[in-house]
């Protein structure tokens, strides 16, 4: 059986259990290197209307930066989107649950990776209704 699991740190051991038609177990030990976290690239342009193709922006990576803080704000400066988990996308929409409007919006992503490299991007992105 897969299970996706999301690496922290830089080498991670796990532990498995595999059972036979019997019930004889036995026990392995695997370790995992994990890719730095500071790899990530973001999208220039969304589209959040509802076609299941490009409706969510977010930063695209396979690390698990710690500190780890991602806003969205408006071209008169106010705050329109912050999340603190790197799975959380902005959808196209203001914290209050209104559609943001179509236009450019600027993000700013930051954290820490598992070797103590600061994460930072920041740029624009278009919201395409």
């Amino acid at each position: 059986e897969e299970a996706a699991v999301r690496l922290i740190q830089a080498s991670n051991t796990y532990y498995v259990i595999g059972l036979n038609e019997f019930g004889c177990a036995d026990t392995a030990r695997i370790m995992v290197e994990a890719e730095p976290c500071c790899e990530a690239v973001m999208p220039n342009a969304f589209s959040p209307n509802g076609d299941g193709l490009n409706d969510q922006f977010g930063p695209v990576t396979n690390g698990t930066p710690q500190d780890y803080t991602f806003h969205i704000i408006n071209r008169w400066g106010e705050k329109i989107f912050v999340r603190y988990n790197i799975n959380d996308r902005w959808k196209g929409l203001y914290q209050d649950g209104r559609p943001a409007e179509t236009g450019t919006y600027y993000y700013m992503v930051t954290g820490t990776c598992y070797d103590g490299t600061p994460m930072k991007l920041k740029g624009d992105v278009t919201l395409v209704r």
